[in-house]
């Protein structure tokens, strides 16, 4: 059978299915900031202080166990075998056959739990997760008794009920699959995935029946019958691939039949494999049969389909896609996308392959977590917060590392493995884990320090014995490095990183030989091309070492690599400049600094060993260092593409943004062309809050590289809004003889920049009988990420009761973490009141401290009053704010001070609080109540309501 572009996207919608299967699930969160340090009673300010937290959870198909409450800390990392157990307890088998299921080793999960089984027959837990495990593997026959022991016991148990929905459909048992969805339905009517399996097993007992009686009524249809058909599938689910027989025919489906299959009918209607027939055919049907394998669950069967497919046409996409179906199932979004990218470089018109390179980029972006990330350029906070450690058990520790790590956060990931190995400091596994993640970091003793202590619990341990290996052979100790690769691989001879480890130590054994044989001194004047051994061994590594950085995973080892080529080299300025940029990755700035100077020592015109200064200013925010490179290069390159795109990158830093604009556009008066520059012209134009525009820009990049992953990115950033309307009405009950207030007040924001709000609000006050009105102006400006400041000014013109003049100033800052509990903060508020009789002035400095991952924040202000006379009077303010879960706000709080009243300060007690509900993102409604009370005056009772619109 051919393989057709049509067949493709037969499969790739299989594809689609399998992934959609695999229980990743993602999902958007906004984000919002502003000045804290406002009084509560504050009503200018344009944006409340809220967050929405993005909450994505990678569930595990099947469901996750109900009855133990066992921790994670024994589990294996992904990739490595089980050690023999010593302490047999029914609970810790339990915990590893689960963790080995949810990491797709099924194998040792089912040798896991069929132990815990004998210890505990008549446990439901163990079974549904021996049932899973057997399902996983493939192995239907052996689930299937095991999910019907599970019903005596629980014979409501849902995912028994689906395992055998699933094998029921794999088996072709139609309606008794179509009974158990209508079963777990009526127990669960939410349910999805059953919902999903219902609509294909009606739609597939449908097309059954229409399959018969086409086959029946139609004599010019060359396509098998049902029972031949069934026959061959026997043959075409075996692993022998030579034992399938041709069958005459079985390539002229009619197309309304063809184009109709279903996943699991086309397991049933694909025609045989044969081995009469060109190499390429037989490398399709290979392909198309791993994807029916995926359908079943037989992930290790359908990699070796892929595998042989590929062995016979090393091109060919659908066998390519399918690994990378594989790999993006198991999580390993980077590989896939490398194996995808590999495709489209191959056949660039191939609109599958594009659109699975989407899902894998937005599979990459949410697991970098690149909302969080925003969260820390404004906050000044990490991405995970460490701070409750000590509230984690061992298991949640060494899983949240794990997810950092795989993330590459590996200052994160080294934090939460150390935690976890302060619980449990003879863990191997986390022994390992941290080993592996400092290999990452650069910190080749300390991770050999782990690697080594893995290895004195667990003397068997594959990947402490690699991590040693690896480690060696950076350090150019080739001989141990070989003996360490040897020593493993004869417990794990399939081990294909250990096997790959291993040539690249003994062909970099042969080439120094051979270098020792021609008397090489490391310099690379003995000759050029094939006659000089160092030169190739040079270019060797340094072609290593770029597709590690292009891959953007494990820098260390690119430096490794290119210090390995720079000792056969060391004259090499391009060599230089790449370990440079490789440091700079790692964040070795000072050292990367050095490596461009000596760059610039042999070849002073080596401009991209400048331009490499200039990033190393520039990401660590010294920015008059970063000017004074840049305008050094523009003197003498001032027509240069590559320095002008770093004076412009400055100036975005800087939020230079129209400087940097007219930067952009010199650039593209001569390069239409140049991606950055459009790609650029757009985040200049966000940054002036010019959305819309942006958008046009980003669209010419997308005309450039239609493909590209940072562009179709910016085109989906939704277009912000600038305007804020806030509606606020409050009613007061005084205490007789006074009589009720009533006052109220309307706010518009307008957000200028980036960085600055400018709010008017009109007041109306009705007291005592007596009416005044307040026009307000204010401006709010961030001078830095964690730095804001505002002023305000109020004018009065009857001022009856209220101040005719007010003015207001101050501003907030992050200072620190304080400890392992949060952020603490700074605020300052200042306020004038010019009244008839004189000035009152208010100086209020106050504390921040946010917990539970700014969930929550307290405040805590001195409020410092000097009357018309200028006497001081003290007193103080606590608030609480927490958002506990998402749309909902609450503020309560405290204080006791001076409330001025004409030239009469009266001593105030006052209990606060307020909620906000966000009913869509542009539109929050709130209440608030407070009670004040005063010493001979009169108390008061207040009610709030308010509105906020954005648009």
């Amino acid at each position: 059978m051919a393989c057709h572009r049509g067949d493709d996207k037969l499969f790739f919608r299989l594809l689609i299915t399998i992934i959609s299967s695999s229980g990743v699930y993602f999902t958007a969160s906004a984000f919002a900031q502003v000045p804290s340090g406002a009084q509560a009673n504050d009503k200018f300010w344009p944006v409340r202080n809220h967050q929405k937290l993005a909450d994505a959870k990678s569930m595990a198909r099947a469901g996750k166990p109900l009855n133990f409450d066992i921790p994670l800390e024994k589990a294996s990392p992904p990739g490595v075998k089980s050690r023999s157990l010593i302490n047999s307890d029914v609970k810790v088998l339990f915990e590893q056959g689960y963790q080995a299921r949810q990491q797709g080793h099924y194998k040792e999960a089912i040798e896991k739990l069929e132990k815990a089984s004998a210890l505990s027959p008549d446990n439901p837990d163990i079974l549904r997760e021996l049932g899973l495990s057997f399902m996983g593997l493939g192995e239907l026959d052996k689930a299937e008794p095991i999910f019907r022991q599970l019903l005596e016991m629980v014979p409501d148990d849902i995912e028994a009920k689906t395992g055998l929905v699933k094998i029921d459909y794999a088996h072709n048992n139609l309606e008794e699959a179509k009974h158990y969805t209508e079963e777990i339905l009526a127990l669960k009517p939410d349910n999805e995935e059953v919902k999903s399996l219902q609509t294909e097993i009606l739609n597939a007992i449908v097309f059954q029946k229409k399959l018969e009686h086409t086959t029946r009524a139609s004599s010019v249809i060359r396509s098998p019958s049902i029972n031949d058909l069934k026959s061959i599938n026997l043959h075409f689910g075996n692993k022998d691939y030579d034992k399938v027989e041709k069958n005459a025919g079985s390539d002229n489906l009619p197309d309304t039949i063809s184009e109709n299959l279903t996943s699991n009918y086309f397991l049933r209607l694909s025609a045989a494999i044969r081995s009469n027939v060109p190499d390429r055919s037989v490398a399709g049907d290979l392909a198309k049969r791993g994807f029916i394998f995926l359908t079943m669950g037989k992930v290790e069967e359908a990699q070796a389909d892929f595998e042989k497919a590929l062995g016979l046409a090393p091109t060919l996409s659908l066998a390519q896609l399918g690994k990378a179906a594989i790999l993006y199932w198991q999580g390993d979004f980077f590989a896939a996308k490398e194996m995808v990218d590999h495709v489209i470089a191959i056949e660039p018109e191939n609109s599958i392959a594009r659109d699975f390179k989407f899902r894998i980029d937005a599979a990459i972006k949410f697991s970098q977590t690149e909302d969080k990330i925003k969260n820390e350029n404004l906050s000044g906070e990490p991405l995970s917060d460490v701070s409750d450690n000590e509230q984690k058990t061992v298991g949640q520790l060494y899983e949240i590392g794990s997810n950092e790590r795989k993330a590459q956060h590996f200052d994160l990931a080294k934090q939460h493995f150390e935690a976890a190995l302060a619980l449990e400091p003879d863990n191997a596994d986390i022994l390992v884990q941290l080993g592996l993640t400092l290999l990452a970091l650069g910190d080749l003793d300390a991770a050999k320090e782990n690697f080594s202590r893995a290895l004195m619990i667990a003397p068997d341990y594959i990947d402490a014995n690699l991590g040693l290996a690896r480690i060696a052979y950076w350090k150019g100790e080739l001989d141990k490095a070989k003996a360490l690769c040897e020593m493993a691989l004869s417990q794990s001879p399939d081990n294909e990183e250990l096997t790959s480890l291993l040539k690249d130590i003994e062909r970099a054994i042969a080439s120094k030989n051979k270098i020792a044989k021609h008397g090489g001194t490391g310099n690379s004047s003995n000759g050029t091309g094939k006659d000089n051994p160092q030169l190739v061994e040079s270019n060797h590594l340094a072609q290593q070492a770029a597709q590690i950085v292009a891959s953007g995973k494990n820098f260390a080892h690119a430096e490794a690599l290119y210090r390995q080529a720079l000792s056969l080299t060391p004259q090499n300025v391009d060599l230089l400049i790449k370990l440079g940029n490789v440091l700079s990755f790692q964040k070795k700035f000072a050292e990367a600094d050095k490596i461009f100077d000596l760059a610039l020592e042999i070849s002073p015109d080596a401009l991209e060993a400048s331009l490499g200064k200039v990033n190393v200013a520039l990401w660590q925010n010294d920015y008059a260092l970063a000017r004074h490179r840049i305008d050094a290069l523009l003197l003498r390159h001032p027509e240069n593409e590559e320095v002008a795109l770093s004076d412009a990158s400055l100036y975005m830093a800087e939020h230079q943004y129209k400087r940097a604009i007219t930067v952009y556009n010199r650039i593209l008066e001569k390069n239409s062309k140049n991606l950055q520059a459009w790609l650029g012209m757009g985040d200049a134009k966000r940054g002036l809050l010019r959305d819309r525009e942006a958008v046009n820009d980003y669209d010419q990049a997308r005309i450039i590289a239609p493909d590209n992953r940072e562009t179709l990115e910016r085109i989906q950033r939704p277009i912000r809004k600038r305007w804020r309307l806030d509606i606020d009405s409050t009613y007061s009950e005084l205490t007789a003889p006074y009589k009720n207030w009533r006052e109220g007040g309307v706010a518009l924001s307008y957000q200028l920049s980036e960085a600055t709000i400018l709010t008017g609000r009109l007041g109306l006050s009705n007291r005592f009988n007596m009416d005044d009105q307040q026009f307000e102006l204010a401006i709010a400006h961030q001078f830095r990420p964690a730095v804001w400041g505002y002023l305000a000014g109020v004018v009065t013109p009857d001022a009856d009761f209220l101040a005719r003049y007010i003015l207001r100033a101050g501003g907030s800052s992050n200072i620190g973490r304080l400890g392992k509990v949060g952020m603490l903060g700074a605020t300052l508020d200042t306020k004038s009141e010019w009244y008839d009789n004189g000035v009152v002035k208010t100086i209020t400095p106050g504390l921040r401290q946010t917990f539970f991952k700014d969930r929550m924040t307290i405040f805590a202000q001195w409020i410092n009053v000097f009357d018309q006379k200028n006497k001081h009077s003290g007193g103080y303010l606590l608030r609480a704010e927490t958002n506990p879960v998402d749309r909902f706000h609450f503020n309560i709080g405290y204080s006791s001070t001076l409330e001025s009243s004409g030239d009469v300060l009266i001593p105030t007690k006052t209990i606060f609080g307020n909620i906000a509900f966000d009913i869509t993102e542009d539109l929050t409604i709130g209440a608030n109540l407070s009670k004040e009370q005063r010493t001979n005056a009169y108390n008061r009772l207040v009610y709030g309501l308010n509105l906020t619109r954005r648009f």
